[in-house]
């Protein structure tokens, strides 16, 4: 069971992937409209061309959080359980060292992990994150935190899945068209709002690099300026929400 808030509460949270140079124009976006952030740096690759500095990464850690992506970004499940261990806690060495604060959260390199992925991540990390898509995005086991929506057009699963938590809304033709459409700002505000009738957390996920690709940074200003100081709201890095999931008294 997710969480079951009275009083309808929502929470914010978005998460960025790779540590690659947009997220500088990312963070600062993001700290214009009051929004957090937990940044997924992979380690190995600071300081390399079209990555992330070691002063930009310390420069974000100061209003957001700043997390692990490994070391080298492999697929933990397709190499050697020492070889993981490895990249999972010497990337969160290096990412405290870096930071000059502790490190809480590991997100799994494209999504995989396993039972023996997430043993080792629990050693050394507080929680963990998937790239699965799901409204109960967290759970007893802080090791598969989910996500909702993609900062990016959505897959067939993903907005099929968006349609079917929006059924429920009062204009179904109107979730239709915007379903069809497919364009991930206009489907992010409609499950919003959908939160703020039913409670419950909106964690929007993505990279950089895509937005900037895409051109899609209007489009995240149009989620962010619709989400941004709303009264009934609380904004949390992923690391908040896991204390606060940790130490509330709804049922989890």
């Amino acid at each position: 069971m997710i969480l079951s808030m009275s009083g309808k509460k929502v929470i914010v949270v978005t998460s960025w992937d790779d540590g690659l140079i947009y997220d500088k124009k990312l963070y600062e976006t993001l700290d214009y409209y009051g929004i957090k952030g937990t940044f997924f740096v992979i380690v190995g690759k600071i300081g390399k061309p079209g990555y992330l500095s070691e002063d930009l990464v310390k420069e974000i850690s100061l209003c957001h959080e700043v997390g692990s992506h490994t070391l080298s970004h492999p697929n933990l499940t397709n190499i050697d359980l020492k070889k993981a261990e490895y990249e999972i806690y010497m990337s969160k060495c290096m990412l405290e060292k870096i930071i000059g604060s502790k490190v809480y959260g590991l997100c799994y390199p494209k999504g995989y992990y396993n039972s023996c992925v997430a043993t080792i991540a629990r050693k050394y990390y507080i929680y963990a994150r998937t790239i699965k898509i799901k409204m109960n995005i967290i759970d007893k086991d802080l090791f598969h935190i989910h996500t909702l929506i993609q900062a990016r057009d959505l897959d067939i699963f993903s907005r099929r899945y968006a349609a079917t938590l929006l059924v429920f809304k009062k204009d179904p033709r109107r979730v239709i068209r915007v379903i069809k459409s497919n364009s991930w700002d206009k489907i992010a505000i409609e499950l919003f709002d959908f939160l703020l009738m039913k409670g419950g957390i909106f964690h929007l996920w993505g990279h950089s690099y895509e937005i900037e690709k895409n051109n899609d940074w209007k489009k995240l200003e149009n989620i962010l300026s619709y989400i941004a100081w709303r009264s009934n709201v609380e904004y949390m890095t992923l690391y908040e929400l896991c204390k606060y999931h940790s130490s509330t008294l709804y049922k989890i």
